[in-house]
């Protein structure tokens, strides 16, 4: 099996090639990392290893949690989130503990639980843009 740090570098080539579209339509892109290790959650050395640092403001959220935890949220996530006109959120966790924010969040996940599956009226395992 891949160690978790291989898993998200290789992940995040492909955030970057989306980014990298979003740039040439002239989106101003902020894309963030994890502050410590988490399953294969990207962190700011493979943000740096794929380059995608090279065409977005890369920032951290504080922490090494599963998701977002708002509590330990670094103030400059913070801050990048509540101006943010839209947010692609990526991963189930992320939907677990953002799907109640009052900001703009678009989720990108696969539904791996039957309670999220059922919550988003999709069924297990269903790829889902909401």
């Amino acid at each position: 099996q891949t160690p978790p740090s291989r898993r998200s570098a290789e992940e995040i080539v492909f955030d970057r090639i989306l980014v990298e579209e979003l740039v040439k339509y002239g989106v101003k892109v902020t894309f963030t990392v994890k502050s410590a290790p988490v399953i294969n959650d990207a962190l700011l050395e493979d943000a740096r290893k794929s380059g995608i640092d090279q065409v977005a403001e890369v920032i951290e959220t504080g922490s090494g949690h599963i998701g977002v935890n708002w509590e330990f949220a670094s103030d400059e996530l913070k801050a990048k989130t509540a101006e943010a006109d839209i947010i692609i959120s990526k991963g189930q966790g992320n939907y677990e503990t953002c799907n109640e924010r009052l900001e703009n969040f678009y989720f990108l996940l696969k539904a791996k639980c039957d309670i999220v599956a059922e919550e988003l009226g999709v069924k297990l395992g269903d790829i889902v843009f909401k």
